[in-house]
């Protein structure tokens, strides 16, 4: 009768080992399929954090910026237009003083319309404008950066 009872003890200590192996099974897969989820949603996350939509006030801070820039340049106030370039640009146009002949000619015909999106990355804005004629579609890409609380023209 001894015999028997050592045989049911020992067959329960076998089932626990196995219950506590598939717990600890069961945990470890959790675990293993919760680090994969977070590995590959990472990029996705940091994707997302690259470029979102812009926020109306921000919209509407660059769109300002944009017209005030856009008719200096059309006056051809080249102190006006300057007001409106990050140092990076200021730092090109004092390198080369013909590069803000060329923004000036590009800038003067900047036009926003309801094909034009506006990408917010930190704390720079792509400003992607879309327009159609007779010879096909352009798309024409401004990038302008908030620098010292206003938004310029800029890399």
């Amino acid at each position: 009768m001894r015999d028997n009872h050592v045989t049911l003890l020992s067959a329960r200590d076998g089932e626990k080992k196995d219950e506590e192996s598939d717990m600890l099974r069961g945990i470890w897969t959790v675990v293993a399929i919760s680090f994969m989820v977070l590995l590959f949603s990472m990029p996705a996350q940091a994707a997302e954090s690259k470029g979102k939509p812009a926020g109306k006030e921000d919209i509407k801070a660059v769109t300002a910026a944009m017209n005030d820039l856009t008719k200096a340049c059309k006056a051809k106030d080249k102190e006006k237009v300057k007001k409106f370039l990050t140092k990076a640009a200021m730092e090109d146009v004092k390198k080369d003083p013909s590069t803000l002949d060329m923004f000036m000619a590009m800038c003067a015909d900047n036009k926003i319309n309801k094909n034009t999106k506006f990408t917010l990355d930190g704390n720079a804005m792509t400003i992607e404008t879309v327009t159609k004629d007779k010879t096909g579609t352009m798309t024409e890409t401004t990038r302008m950066v908030k620098e010292d609380g206003q938004w310029k023209a800029g890399k």
